[in-house]
């Protein structure tokens, strides 16, 4: 499968701390993981946003535990500027004490005649969303777009269910992935039909991040996610699958397990991110899955979820304003270059009328002068003669 490229840096925020990722030369690299415990913590951020990969923009995606969502399905039929309006009300009104809100369309399948619904999240504006604001700005770096990762992730966890069940037979209509982020937690994105259906974030345990131990936890927190997917419409006959990112040590007491789905596959994030297209890297073997979320998102041209923080939208701003100025500079040049064009071809017209009336004009003054009884009617260009 031919490479993508990953245009974007990445940063992932979560509850135990941050990681970067940039694009390189071999696919994707992880150029630092920072605790919030470490010393100097504001410091280190700053230097590794500045140390390579600075003209890049930046992604930055927030995983934390404490996000918020609810889905809307009373959306009356509007036009297009009159439905954006009631969304933004309706938002207003679902989350009225989080400042950071946001809203997703969730589409029906294809010939289903359900009107389309919304998804609303929201998140808390903390301390640490500010500190990574601040921290961006003293860098000077580029920000292109806040987001949060399970409404960003939609794309890759159909993208991997397909690349890795495609061929068993008839698509399912969920897919879930699972996996432990270095960031802090244990991440689960459930997918239905294309959209976000459910996402858990499980706080890492006193097991560890591996082992059997990880193993029979991961477990544990799938069967309580799976135990409520009924409320959601699930049905056995939909089709289930599901996808573990682990690492090598892992798969083997992932085998012995049996869930009831459809189908199982448990896959390093190198193989995963093999699987969608994307270069590993200097990305080594582990379980983690930071790198697959970072991957995606870093390719894509926008996010599908954009949220305005105040702390970081005001590193955007000006690099709005200047796109905004860009095209109207863009505009406005088209617009003189066409207007000088047309000009042109009026001139040129008006040169080729004048050029053609003043040959006729010589021609009839030199007939006249050969030929004196004889008339020249330049108009029709046909000789009367003197009788």
């Amino acid at each position: 499968m031919a490479s993508f490229k990953i245009g974007k840096r990445v940063l992932l925020v979560g509850g135990e701390g941050v990681v970067l990722f940039g694009p390189s030369a071999r696919g994707i690299e992880r150029e630092a993981a920072l605790s919030w415990e470490v010393p100097n913590f504001d410091q280190q951020l700053v230097d590794a946003l500045i140390k390579q990969n600075k003209s890049s923009s930046i992604v930055v995606i927030f995983d934390g535990a404490d996000q918020t969502y609810r889905k809307e399905e009373n959306i009356p039929k509007l036009s297009y500027f009159d439905r954006q309006r009631f969304i933004k009300r309706k938002l207003e009104q679902a989350f009225p004490s989080y400042p950071v809100r946001a809203s997703v369309e969730v589409k029906p399948p294809k010939g289903s005649p359900v009107p389309p619904s919304y998804l609303f999240v929201a998140i808390p504006e903390t301390e640490r969303l500010d500190k990574i604001g601040d921290d961006m700005l003293e860098a000077g770096v580029p920000v292109s777009g806040f987001g949060l990762l399970p409404a960003e992730s939609v794309g890759l966890v159909s993208s991997l269910g397909s690349k890795l069940f495609g061929g068993k037979g008839r698509r399912s209509r969920w897919v879930v992935l699972v996996g432990q982020n270095e960031t802090g937690g244990l991440r689960q994105v459930v997918v239905k039909d294309g959209n976000l259906a459910l996402t858990r974030m499980t706080p890492t345990s006193e097991s560890g991040v591996q082992g059997s131990g990880w193993v029979d936890e991961v477990i544990r927190e799938f069967k309580g996610t799976l135990s409520y997917l009924p409320r959601l419409g699930f049905t056995p006959e939909d089709g289930l699958d599901v996808i573990i990112v682990c690492g090598d040590i892992e798969k083997q007491f992932f085998d012995q397990k049996s869930l009831p789905v459809t189908n199982f596959q448990c896959i390093t994030a190198v193989d995963a991110l093999t699987a969608i297209g994307a270069a590993t890297g200097n990305l080594s073997t582990t379980n983690f899955g930071d790198s697959l979320y970072a991957a995606w998102i870093g390719k894509k041209r926008g996010l599908a979820a954009p949220v305005v923080v105040p702390s970081i939208n005001r590193i955007m701003a000006p690099r709005i304003v200047a796109r905004f100025a860009m095209v109207g500079l863009v505009l406005s040049l088209l617009a003189i270059g066409t207007y000088t064009f047309n000009e042109y071809q009026d001139y040129r017209t008006v040169e080729s009328i004048s050029s053609r009336k003043k040959s006729r004009r010589i021609c009839c003054r030199k007939n006249t002068s050969a030929r004196p009884r004889q008339w020249m009617n330049c108009r029709s260009s046909r000789l009367l003669w003197r009788v």
